[in-house]
Order: C-alpha cells, then sequence, then structure tokens
C-alpha cells in the first residue's frame, strides 16, 4: 500500500485485503503484530486502535501499518 493513495485505493485495498467487523458491515480490521486492532469505518472514513471509541488519524494509522503489518 501506497502512503500516497487516494482515499478510493485505500479503501479498495482494506476491504480486499481486512477483516470485516462482525456486527458491523462497514468496518473492517487488522491485528497488527504488536497486538494492536486496528480498525477503518468506511462510512466516517476514519481509523480506530482497539476499539471503535479511540480514533486516530490516517497519518498515525498509516505508520502503525508500515510498522506492524506490511514491513514484517
Amino acid at each position: 500500500m501506497n502512503k500516497e493513495a487516494s482515499i478510493e485505493e485505500l479503501e479498495h485495498y482494506i476491504v480486499s485485503n481486512w477483516e470485516q467487523h462482525w456486527d458491523y458491515d462497514h468496518i473492517y480490521f487488522i491485528c497488527l503484530l504488536n497486538g494492536d486492532i486496528l480498525s477503518y469505518c468506511l462510512e466516517s472514513q476514519m481509523f480506530y486502535i482497539n476499539d471503535l471509541n479511540t480514533s486516530i488519524s490516517s497519518f498515525e494509522a498509516f505508520e502503525l501499518i508500515h510498522k506492524y503489518y506490511i514491513n514484517n
């Protein structure tokens, strides 16, 4: 995944590669190697860490993805 990807490319990547949340069809998630759960909501276009109450910026999400998911 490219850090300069458009929102459409990002969402396509997430829907194609992440797990769909069991209660919400518009939320997808991955388990990071450090034990955190990173989620993305298609409706709000926001990232969440460990629960759906703790949002993080897209920049923070990309950093986590590259550090604990893609490069390992």
